[in-house]
């Protein structure tokens, strides 16, 4: 939706690694067991498949490079002769601003969106992955610097402009403001989360291998949870619920935080803060070097839903209606908006509809909203019928909190 990303050329780029050494005077692809015995194994870095692929710009064209590191050797580093990377979202999370940067490091499972903006000089430059210091790196060696990708800058020049960082402020996916606060992390679990070698499991999470019946992690949906990350030389991974690092001292962007599902540590702790906001149910972790996932560094959470506690809410004419079902019967909750909202007085009217259906299964219907109307009458909806059912106030949202059923701001 910004006119400048839209405008601009895109690319998915896969950069995958292939381990290739000498055999019998032949070049052979390694198995990846034998990559972290052996790191005098270079990788091979290709793009979408290719080995150093070629691509075509304009002078002063802007394209959009979607870069995705699905490889399990090591990092990459990438630097771009001549031009600048305008990084505009990580791991699939709109940042909300433009980052630049000159050089970006990739590790296994990152993706990165970045603009490019050609030279007004035609000449062909030379995407590299840079030398990795081995205090830096995965496999703890020395890589050398190789050729990823050409690009040919030629023909005729345009004036494709940048977007301003201000105008993606709206586009960000999630914030500083999302990211839980002290407060809200007191009465939760600060976990520690092992990552490493142990003689006898040599892939495990906490020492213990991957068990899809065990899930020892087990937070609620509606609260907010800070792990201690100790993985070094182990990218980690989360599926289902992003999570919030602090933004390394010195680097460009602009936030305190950044939101993730993949990070590599080089420290020898980094907190994570994150939500269960919506899911229930099961997912893993898992170290981003695949083949030590398929090993056992991986580790099963189960998200419970959330326990709501009994309430009372009063109806329009004041009267206490409580969450407790007569016997025999149980209760569906409707947390709406409000009549006023079309939506939900349309789904509302369709409940209505149907509360002989749900008078037969023994299911009683109860519906809250923030607001309601002055005039009871107002809740007949005459055109279909009586409803039937009643309607609660919930002004200070207390029950859709216990349900964890508000926006990031609070609505």
């Amino acid at each position: 939706d910004v006119p400048e990303i839209k405008a601009a050329r895109e690319y998915v780029m896969v950069l995958q690694q292939f381990m290739i050494t000498e055999i019998g005077g032949q070049s052979a692809i390694v198995d990846p067991n034998t990559i972290y015995p052996s790191p005098t194994i270079l990788p091979q870095i290709a793009i979408n498949g290719q080995v150093c692929p070629t691509i075509t710009m304009r002078p002063g064209e802007v394209q959009r490079w979607r870069l995705i590191h699905a490889g399990i050797a090591d990092q990459i580093p990438l630097q771009l002769d001549g031009f600048t990377f305008h990084e505009i979202a990580v791991d699939g999370l709109a940042l909300g601003t433009s980052v630049e940067r000159t050089e970006l490091q990739l590790f296994p499972g990152y993706r990165s969106d970045v603009l490019v903006k050609a030279p007004q000089v035609s000449d062909v430059y030379m995407l590299r992955s840079q030398i990795t210091d081995s205090r830096k790196s995965i496999r703890k060696t020395t890589t050398s610097q190789s050729n990823v990708l050409r690009v040919v800058v030629a023909g005729a020049p345009l004036d494709m402009p940048l977007p301003r960082p201000a105008t993606l402020k709206n586009f960000a996916t999630l914030t500083d403001s999302d990211v839980p606060s002290d407060e809200q992390l007191s009465n939760t679990r600060q976990l520690t989360l092992n990552f490493g070698n142990p003689p006898s499991m040599p892939h495990a999470i906490n020492d213990m291998p991957f068990d899809p019946s065990v899930t020892p992690f087990q937070p609620k949906v509606g609260t907010a949870e800070q792990w201690e990350l100790h993985a070094p030389g182990h990218p980690f991974h989360v599926h289902v619920n992003p999570f919030a690092v602090p933004v390394p001292q010195g680097d460009p962007n602009p936030n305190r935080w950044v939101w993730r599902d993949t990070y590599f540590s080089i420290d020898d702790s980094t907190p994570l803060r994150m939500w269960f906001r919506t899911f229930d149910g099961k997912t893993v972790m898992h170290c981003h070097i695949l083949d030590h996932e398929d090993q056992g560094m991986m580790q099963a959470i189960e998200i419970m839903p959330q326990t709501v506690t009994s309430w009372e809410l009063p109806d329009a004419s004041g009267n206490l209606v409580s969450s407790d079902s007569p016997e025999g019967l149980s209760t569906l909750v409707i947390l709406h908006r409000g009549l006023e909202c079309e939506h939900c007085a349309g789904q509302l009217k369709d409940l209505a509809q149907r509360r002989l259906e749900f008078k037969d299964a023994q299911v009683r219907l109860i519906a809250i909203s923030p607001v309601l109307p002055a005039d009871p009458q107002q809740f007949s909806f005459k055109s279909v019928g009586q409803l039937e059912f009643p309607m609660l106030l919930d002004r200070d949202k207390q029950v859709f909190k216990r349900f964890g059923c508000l926006d990031r701001d609070g609505a």
